[in-house]
This record gives C-alpha cells, sequence and structure tokens, in this order.
C-alpha cells in the first residue's frame, strides 16, 4: 500500500515515514499542502494521513481541494475535535 504522508514537521514526518516503511508499507513524505494536494490527485497513493496544522493551508482545506476536483475518492477524517472546530463533517457532501 501507498501511503502519502503530509507533515510539515520533517523530523516527525521523517520518523512516521520509517515507521510506515518498516512496517511494510510505501510512504511518501511531503512537507506542503499543495505538496498534499497535487500528490493525492495524482492517484499514486492508497492512503494520506494528513497534518491539520500545515504552514502554506489547512490539512482541513487540502482535503477540500482534494473533494472539488475528486469528489468520487473515499475520505475517511480521524480527529474529532478539529474536525467540529474547523466546520468540517466526513461524509457531509460539502465540496
Amino acid at each position: 500500500m501507498k501511503i502519502l504522508l503530509v507533515d510539515d514537521d520533517l523530523e516527525l514526518g521523517t520518523m512516521l515515514s520509517e515507521y510506515l516503511t518498516g512496517e511494510g508499507f510505501n510512504a511518501t513524505l511531503v512537507l506542503t499542502g499543495k505538496a498534499g494536494v497535487e500528490g493525492a490527485l495524482s492517484g499514486e497513493y492508497t492512503a494520506m494521513i494528513l497534518d491539520i496544522m500545515l504552514p502554506d493551508m489547512s490539512g482541513i482545506d487540502v482535503l477540500r481541494d482534494v473533494r472539488k476536483k475528486k469528489p468520487y475518492a473515499d475520505h475517511h477524517v480521524d480527529g474529532q475535535r478539529r474536525q467540529y472546530r474547523s466546520g468540517y463533517r466526513p461524509g457531509d457532501g460539502r465540496r
């Protein structure tokens, strides 16, 4: 399984990427929301692990951009408190 890891913390992202690779996943780390959107839209990845607070855009905005351009993709969001503060609700159909 190919996983796109989007996190601006290089140390944490590298550590998580190495852990996922050790568990048999093919993990790719990108450091910006823009790179996350591009990676998600590339169709190369089965899953994405996404930080909410990125320097160029929020993780929620990354999801919104992907949903606008690829509305048929399956999205699962975890992190209950952040969802409700941002106004994003999984499966709410808003784009």
